[in-house]
Formats: structure tokens, C-alpha cells, sequence
């Protein structure tokens, strides 16, 4: 998705993106812990996924109308609300979210520009540990990235391949 500059939008131009969660069979809107049924604002909304293993909806963000505000992974539990977890990045372009097939694991794919380059992170959250405190890795990209493809789990243990196009051609076991 390529985002406008905040500077280029006149307050008229900047729309407001929301996410709205229904109840089946009746389709009403969750209720909220006041009891409030509306949906959820989310200032930049850039992608969402429901979690595999629990009521957690986690999307990426980047918020338009603060100048202080950075781009965002945010953690929210369904249908409280509640604010589990925040993970800000930085100096992210574009961010991009992969579920682990058992739910266990997110890997999120970072784009951060670095002078004239591109660099890639992918930070790994461990979702089973949501409830009390969301540990999380890093890996860094060390080489220059021409295209990034993706990123895929193994489906029943705790491995990731990382697909990308680098500049530089490398033999195996070479960084």
C-alpha cells in the first residue's frame, strides 16, 4: 500500500479507517468492556489479522495525523479491547505481518530506509506468551536487498525461511 505524505493531505483528504467486528449469527457489533458497540478506530491502518490460537486482532498502523507518532504493531484483545501488547518501529516504511500456521509465532517484516538503501528486520513475537509479556527477536538483514518475497513458517515446529533477492551473489555458508 503506498501511503500519501501527511504533509501533501489537507485536513479534508485524510479519511478515517476503522475496523469493525461482528457477532455471529445475529451479526451485531462486539461490544466493547463499556458495552459500547462501535468500531475500532485505527489512525493509518495498514493491515490486520486475527490471531490463529486466540481472540486477538493485531494490525499495523501508521499514524497520519501526530508528527510523533511512529509506525505501530499493536496487540488488541477481542472483544474487551484491551491493549495487550505495542511494539513501535521506528523508522519503518512498510511493514508486513506472517502467522505461523499453529499460531504460535508472528514475524513481522520491517522495510526501513537507510540512507539510499533498503534494509529489512523481521522481529518474531512469541504469540503463546501474549497474556503475560510478549518476548520478541530480531533478526537484521545484513546484506543490500533488491526484493523481499516473504517470509514462511515450518508448519509444525519453530523455523523460518526468509525469501529475498539480494545484489550481491553468495555461495552456501557465505553471509
Amino acid at each position: 500500500m503506498v501511503r500519501k505524505d501527511p504533509e501533501d493531505q489537507t485536513s479534508e483528504e485524510i479519511e478515517k479507517q476503522y475496523i469493525a467486528v461482528y457477532e455471529l449469527p445475529s451479526m451485531k457489533m462486539c461490544e466493547d468492556a463499556d458495552g459500547n458497540r462501535t468500531s475500532i478506530y485505527v489512525d493509518g491502518l495498514e493491515e490486520f489479522r486475527w490471531s490463529p490460537k486466540t481472540n486477538v486482532l493485531i494490525y499495523t498502523h501508521f499514524p497520519q495525523l501526530s508528527d510523533n507518532a511512529f509506525p505501530r504493531v499493536l496487540f488488541q484483545e477481542i472483544p474487551s479491547r484491551r491493549n495487550l501488547h505495542i511494539h513501535t518501529a521506528k523508522d519503518s516504511l512498510e511493514m508486513q505481518l506472517y502467522f505461523h500456521p499453529q499460531g504460535s509465532f508472528l514475524a513481522v517484516v520491517n522495510k526501513i530506509q537507510v540512507k539510499k538503501n533498503f534494509r529489512y528486520t523481521v522481529d518474531i513475537f512469541d504469540i503463546s506468551e501474549l497474556y503475560k509479556s510478549v518476548p520478541q527477536q530480531q533478526i537484521i538483514i545484513e546484506r543490500d536487498v533488491e526484493t523481499f518475497h516473504g517470509c514462511v513458517w515450518e508448519p509444525h515446529q519453530s523455523k523460518l525461511a526468509i525469501h529475498t533477492l539480494s545484489k550481491k551473489v553468495l555461495e552456501a555458508g557465505q553471509k
